[in-house]
């Protein structure tokens, strides 16, 4: 009887598995969905205290397809780290930083497992998406700031998706202050493996603060 149990259940795992996904696609990213942030200043150096404004305005319509970015937008993750020029080593810095969303919406900590992560959510209307977060150091030091478009709510006429597809890549437009504030950029640290700045496919910003 016990076995006879297990194979049923069994039977119904491979039954429901087999039908979730029927008539759905899959995507890991939406190829030419790009995510350009736009940096709103041009400050080499900020002090505390200062507002490090970064925003987005862009079409709610997927490049090269008939798929479109629903009302419910999509997730923008920016991530904060401390370093020491010349140092390799980047440390959590999430702490050291308080923000303010004027478009968009905070979502809880729990939203994500990083703990250097803050999480937004830009939303889409009449076909047009949008999103404004500033970054309020709290403590002078060098910081690395990285912008990445996330997950995004897509609806389409034709197809169902089977999952919750991410931007393709995520771009910094603006000023860039590496240069102009004399810093060398540690090679960035992901889930604990040392990166290069190429292989994040994001948007990167020194922020040295006074």
């Amino acid at each position: 009887m016990r076995y006879s149990v297990a194979l049923f259940l069994l039977a119904l795992y491979i039954l429901f598995t087999s039908f979730q996904c029927e008539d759905c696609d899959f995507f890991e990213t939406l190829p030419g969905l790009n995510l350009v942030v736009n940096r709103e200043d041009d400050g080499a150096t900020y002090a505390v205290g200062d507002t490090v404004w970064l925003s987005a305005n862009f079409s709610a319509a997927v490049p090269n397809t008939d798929l479109t970015i629903a009302e419910g937008g999509g997730l923008i993750v920016s991530r904060l780290f401390s370093f020491v020029p010349g140092n390799d080593t980047l440390f959590n810095a999430r702490g050291d930083f308080s923000t303010q969303v004027t478009a968009g919406e905070l979502q809880p900590t729990a939203v994500s497992t990083d703990e250097s992560a803050l999480v937004v959510r830009f939303f889409c209307s009449g076909g047009a998406c949008a999103f404004r977060q500033g970054f309020i150091p709290e403590a002078p030091g060098n910081y690395l700031l990285e912008v990445r478009g996330g997950g995004v709510d897509v609806l389409s006429p034709t197809i169902d998706i089977c999952n919750t597809p991410n931007f393709s890549t995520t771009l910094l437009n603006g000023p860039d202050n590496r240069a102009e504030s004399e810093l060398t950029l540690p090679a960035p640290v992901g889930d604990g493996i040392l990166r290069t700045v190429d292989a994040f496919e994001a948007g990167l910003l020194v922020i040295a603060v006074q």
